[in-house]
């Protein structure tokens, strides 16, 4: 710096104190200079904070844009052209819509929906990207180049008025004192060319005020451009989503006139078989040689439904009505037989015949209500057995137990004519339909349910 500059830099900072400690009064500027100032002030922050603010709009996620501005400045430092571009939010949610639509597969209306939407939404995303590319063309680059360009001229040139006014001011009021304030060093001349200088930096920068002021038009223009470029990106967006609401309805309609596949049997969380009635073992007495003897009948000769079985214990002798024990015939159930203890009536498959050669042994008098008036059991069915007829209808005939099973899980119908159970439920088996299905009654309604979700009580006499 020369030694006329330093002087110059010197009497500007003397200036500066005095007018803010010392009161010193600077020149004054006319008030249209003050109001262009005021509004070229509003103007540049405007520009920057409209820039900053229409960047956030068209990316709207900071971090992500914040990691794509770095990205970009480190190609560019390893002068690489290529930039990654902003990841649109209607570009991922169309990629997962896509990806999840066809691990659906191709026969899933839903997974062909969703693939419909995700093109959609790439379509969108694509248009986002055109948005981009027509407002920085312009919207954004006009307003960069105004900002870097007319507004940093513009600021410069008040800079440097400032300046050259400071340096005018200082000058002329060192002059104003006289001798002893050092006016011997300030000539008429350097005031006058300090004051042609502020003049003309003056005029300089209020042309520059007055051409950014004045160019309204261009402004309002890229506003517009703006707009448009807006409208048009809606404008493709509402026809994407129309053409796509259009294809989801037909496929809605598709769907609810498809018909639906029958349900397939449902396996519960364990696996119970079925119950069925074992088949009954022979039974195991001693005769009156200590000799085990199994009795062996074949379960159709008394099958459920048939008269009761009467079993002797295997350590007692048989009942004195026996036909060993001289009456030779058995009473009917009607008739109120009272035996002892150790007599056992059970209701199998089979009828036991006493042993042969046994000895009865009556401990308790076998007392009958209604006296016989003739046989009722006869033998002579080739081994010696007696036959109990069936009953008469009365009100002591003996009942057979209904077919039932219990339920060991809840069961919600999924088709007509299912049959809905809550666990512990009591249900009456009505049918087999096949292994897999039983058909039976609770709470006053019919229907078919699987057999794995309940445990079988009493099972259905077999066909």
């Amino acid at each position: 710096m020369s030694l006329a500059g330093l002087k110059k830099q010197f009497n500007k900072a003397n200036q500066y104190v005095s007018e803010k400690i010392g009161g010193a009064e600077p020149t004054r500027l006319d008030e249209d200079f003050k109001e262009m100032e005021r509004k070229t002030d509003v103007t540049a922050e405007l520009i920057e904070n409209l820039i900053n603010r229409t960047k956030e709009y068209l990316q709207p996620n900071p971090a992500t844009r914040a990691k794509m501005n770095a990205f970009n400045s480190y190609a560019k430092m390893r002068g690489q052209a290529k930039q990654h571009p902003y990841p649109q939010s209607e570009g991922l949610l169309g990629d997962t819509m896509v990806k999840y639509g066809g691990d659906l597969g191709p026969e899933s209306l839903f997974g062909q929906s969703l693939i419909e939407a995700g093109e959609a939404m790439r379509q969108m995303a694509e248009v986002k990207y055109a948005l981009e590319d027509q407002v920085r063309q312009a919207f954004l680059d006009p307003l960069h180049l105004l900002q870097t360009k007319d507004i940093k001229d513009l600021l410069f040139h008040r800079k440097k008025l400032e300046g050259r006014r400071l340096d005018f001011d200082c000058k002329k009021r060192k002059h104003v004192k006289g001798p002893g304030g050092g006016a011997g060093s300030v000539t008429e001349e350097e005031i006058k060319q300090a004051e042609e200088k502020f003049e003309e930096s003056k005029a300089l920068a209020e042309s520059a005020m007055y051409n950014l002021l004045d160019n309204e038009v261009e402004q309002v223009s890229q506003l517009i451009a703006l707009v448009e470029a807006t409208v048009e990106f809606h404008k493709q967006n509402a026809a994407i989503l129309e053409n796509l609401q259009h294809t989801l309805y037909s496929k809605r309609d598709e769907a609810a006139m498809k018909v639906r596949e029958p349900r397939q049997h449902r396996v519960p969380p364990t696996a119970y078989p079925s119950s069925s009635r074992a088949t009954p073992e022979p039974t195991m007495f001693t005769n009156g040689n200590g000799s085990p003897e199994a009795a062996d009948i074949a379960d159709s000769d008394n099958a459920w439904g048939g008269p009761p079985a009467v079993t002797a214990s295997p350590t007692r002798s048989p009942s004195p009505l026996s036909p060993t024990g001289g009456t030779g015939m058995y009473p009917s159930a009607r008739q109120g037989l009272q035996m002892t203890a150790d007599t056992q009536i059970s209701f199998g498959s089979s009828l036991v015949p006493p042993p042969k050669g046994s000895v009865p042994a009556v401990s308790t008098p076998v007392s009958v209500n209604t006296p016989l008036s003739q046989p009722e059991a006869a033998f002579g069915n080739g081994h010696g057995l007696p036959h109990l007829p069936m009953p008469p209808s009365s009100h002591s005939q003996l009942q057979q137990p209904k077919a039932s099973c219990k339920a060991l899980y809840d069961f919600e119908p999924e088709n007509e004519g299912e049959l809905e159970f809550k666990e512990n439920d009591l249900i009456t088996l009505t049918d087999r339909i096949d292994e897999n299905w039983f058909e039976g009654t609770v709470h006053g309604k019919s229907g078919v349910f699987p057999v794995t979700y309940v445990e079988v009580i009493v099972d259905l006499p077999k066909k």
